[in-house]
């Protein structure tokens, strides 16, 4: 058996300079982010709301800077519904092997971690560059 074989499919996404891949089988749709609309006040995580079709769906956050829309959202099933992850750039989809990610506190892992615990699952590289493998179940998780 091949290793391509034991490998799971992503989506490799670049967002703020970081590459991050999203398992396959949890992503809905990609689709333009032409417009996000605004919370007076809402869940830290959220930084948003967008449309898709006649559907609303959040937008999570994923770092600290509160007006960063992006171009790309990534539509996620997650057990609570759909939600719109932020993306700069669609790099491919790819087979994978990730490397369960190291035991650290989740302040070290940046404010994705420490906002999401649990998202950062794994570790990996491709083309010399290093990828955080995301667990999408995690995002609608209660925050720390």
């Amino acid at each position: 058996m091949s290793d391509a074989a034991n490998q799971d499919k992503y989506l490799l996404l670049k967002r703020k300079g970081r590459i991050l891949a999203l398992p396959v089988d949890h992503v809905s749709e990609v689709m333009q982010c032409d417009r996000v609309f605004d919370l007076p006040v809402t869940d830290p995580r959220i930084a948003g709301l967008i449309l898709t079709g006649d559907e609303t769906v959040p937008l999570i956050r994923i770092d600290d800077e509160k007006s960063s829309h992006p171009r790309i959202a990534v539509l996620l099933r997650t057990p609570d519904g759909l939600v719109a992850f932020p993306a700069d750039e669609v790099i491919r989809v790819d087979a994978l092997t990730e490397t369960p990610m190291p035991e650290m506190p989740a302040e070290t892992q940046g404010p994705m971690a420490s906002r999401w615990p649990g998202i950062l699952r794994g570790i990996g590289s491709i083309d010399q560059h290093t990828i955080f493998f995301l667990e999408p179940r995690a995002i609608t998780a209660e925050p720390r």
